[in-house]
């Protein structure tokens, strides 16, 4: 690990003092040319993301070959951060009781004195949906009861529901949690982003990718490639990356008091680094044009490919104007054709025009 962080800092790829801190945090986990996605530290983070990509940096600039065939492909990425209409978040109830009756009242009074409270954020009814997920009986493992026909006789009742709630407005969320918490439901499951009219935001991309093409068109025809009359074949793909699939694992580096410290103990036992995470968007790197390119919270982003593939050789307009030679001959009438052989045998052929 040394050597490498030498070899970067000598390729001018990494500061000295970047270097330093990397060397001095040995808990990125690497694996040879590949790393895991869990990191401890920014320094060490922005040395994950390094050997991420090791190919494209150390390739060190952007590479182009001229090709010897008679075509050429262009092609253009976009990128388009759009934030998202609608969120939907998803909050688990596990509740138990003596019996079936007292677990379904308990979570229902957790669920109703939590849906009555969201109401007083302006989330309507219809926003709020109840998924029951299973209920069930579990059973002790030291008294074996039975019914009278029996039956094992459960201890309880395992009820599980999740509430799932949609809100526009994204900073609802921090007091969406705090009336969870009010009600005793801790379990956020996961929050998922929507946007409504996906149809015009791939048509917005495709009009900007055609706008690219048109401008790359006219700098090309100034230093005389004219790519007007060439065959042409189109393609094009996209794809959806949601914000919930762009979180990256991440240790910190502050030291955390554990609930429960230990007499006597020593600092790590203490103490521990809180695991989190981070929003890791998808890099503009790759990309030829980027909409909204300054985003302040998690969007869910769309990528749309362009490839258009221009054939050569082509005829130019006034060689399609010309008509061939035997429509522009004259009419001189009905025409006559005789062979002559001649005293040494040859053939000769006559075209006597009337």
């Amino acid at each position: 690990m040394k050597y490498l962080l030498i070899l970067l800092g000598t390729l001018g790829l990494v500061t000295p003092h970047q270097a330093q801190t990397m060397g001095n945090q040995p808990h990125a986990e690497i694996y040879g040319d590949r790393t895991s996605r869990r990191v401890r530290g920014y320094a060490n983070q922005q040395m994950v993301e390094y050997l991420a990509n090791d190919t494209r940096v150390l390739a060190g600039r952007a590479q182009a070959a001229v090709s010897q065939s008679e075509r050429f492909v262009m092609e253009i990425k976009v990128l388009n951060n759009v934030v998202a209409d609608f969120q939907v978040a998803i909050f688990n109830i596990t509740q138990i009781g003596a019996s079936a009756e007292e677990a379904e009242r308990l979570a229902t009074e957790r669920t109703s004195g939590f849906m009555r409270d969201l109401r007083g954020l302006g989330i309507a009814d219809s926003s709020m949906f109840q998924d029951i997920i299973s209920f069930a009986p579990y059973y002790s493992t030291t008294k074996r009861l039975f019914t009278s026909s029996m039956v094992k006789k459960p201890a309880g009742f395992e009820l599980q529901k999740n509430i799932h709630i949609r809100f526009a407005d994204g900073k609802l969320i921090n007091q969406i949690l705090s009336i969870a918490a009010r009600h005793e439901i801790y379990d956020l499951v996961r929050v998922d982003y929507y946007v409504e009219d996906i149809q015009q935001v791939y048509h917005t991309m495709r009009l900007k990718a055609i706008e690219e093409a048109n401008l790359r068109q006219e700098a090309f025809a100034s230093i005389g490639m004219d790519l007007s009359e060439v065959h042409r074949k189109l393609a094009e793909g996209h794809e959806t990356y949601m914000p919930q699939d762009r979180y990256l694992d991440y240790t910190g580096v502050t030291l955390i008091a554990k609930e429960e410290k230990m007499e006597g103990g020593n600092e790590t036992d203490d103490f521990r680094n809180p695991q989190t995470a981070f929003y890791a968007p998808v890099s503009y790197q790759e990309f030829d044009v980027v909409l909204n390119p300054v985003i302040m919270e998690p969007v869910v982003q769309f990528t749309y490919t362009l490839k258009i593939d221009f054939e050569y050789p082509y005829k130019s307009k006034d060689e399609e104007a010309t008509p061939p030679l035997a429509e522009t001959r004259e009419d001189k009438g009905p025409s006559r054709v005789y062979y002559l052989v001649t005293p040494n045998g040859e053939i000769k052929l006559i075209t006597e025009t009337t």
